[in-house]
This record gives structure tokens, C-alpha cells and sequence, in this order.
């Protein structure tokens, strides 16, 4: 029971990183900033998931589209 939780808990993703709603930067500026952030992300996310399939056992958990915002536990 104590791991099923814990699984629940550590598998709930509010946001993904880099993605944020509308609204949420005041500062035209950022959105730049931003988009330019979120491509390199997309980038980086390829790459891992490129090294992945020629892997024995991949390691999914540090690519980008699979990491939060914060820490949400």
C-alpha cells in the first residue's frame, strides 16, 4: 500500500517544464526568452530519446517532457 501511494503521488505532473499558461508572464520580453528555452528543451528531449533506443535499458526519467515544473510532493 505504501508503495502504491508512493507511486501515485511521485507520477502526479501538474506542468511540464518550460510550458506555462497564458498569461502567466507579464513581461513581453520573456516570451522570447521563453520559446527559445522550450525549443532547446525539444531538442535535448530528442536526443535522450534517440540515445534511448539503442540502449539495453533505457533511462526515460530526466528528459524534459517528462519533468515538472517543481517539485510538486
Amino acid at each position: 500500500v505504501q508503495l502504491q501511494i508512493v507511486y501515485q503521488l511521485s507520477s502526479l505532473q501538474v506542468s511540464t517544464l518550460g510550458r506555462y499558461p497564458v498569461g502567466w508572464f507579464i513581461d513581453p520580453r520573456v516570451f522570447p526568452l521563453n520559446k527559445r528555452f522550450r525549443r532547446q528543451l525539444e531538442t535535448l528531449d530528442k536526443h535522450i530519446q534517440t540515445r534511448n533506443e539503442t540502449r539495453l535499458m533505457p533511462y526515460p526519467y530526466l528528459r524534459p517532457s517528462k519533468t515538472g515544473q517543481s517539485i510538486f510532493i
